[in-house]
């Protein structure tokens, strides 16, 4: 099984892919194999959203001035954020519902092309 296959199939939510990445598994690996595999696509999908979004909420709420921050994403790409963006995106994120909350998270860690729609969106509410 190829983790980022697994873990693209996770952050889509699609559950024919993840288990046809099972499926595969199954043919040449222990359960026990395919369960850490599993376990660590979860693990890089969790901490890459933790990170960014603990990226946001301590620029947003830090008394410095003058703070940049570099969000990293699951292709590869990173892009710097200031105080002043990191704010208006975590006052968006704070006002949004679990559903909206959870594609957000996706957007901030998926590439640099998401986040700047994120961008867009705040800018559109006036938040930014």
């Amino acid at each position: 099984m190829n983790t980022y296959n697994l873990l693209d199939a996770l952050l889509k939510n699609d559950s024919l892919a993840i288990v046809g990445e099972i499926k595969k598994s199954l043919q040449s690996k222990s359960i026990q194999e395919i369960k850490q595999q599993i376990s660590e696509a979860q693990f890089e999908l969790e901490n890459l959203q933790e990170n960014n979004l603990k990226i946001l909420e301590t620029l947003a709420t830090s008394n410095a001035s003058s703070l940049h921050k570099t969000l990293q994403f699951k292709n590869g790409d990173d892009i710097d954020i200031d105080k002043q963006t990191a704010k208006g995106l975590f006052t968006l994120y704070s006002g949004l519902n679990d559903r909206q909350k959870v594609k957000f998270e996706d957007s901030l860690q998926n590439s640099i092309v998401s986040y700047m729609q994120l961008i867009k969106f705040a800018k559109d509410k006036n938040i930014l």
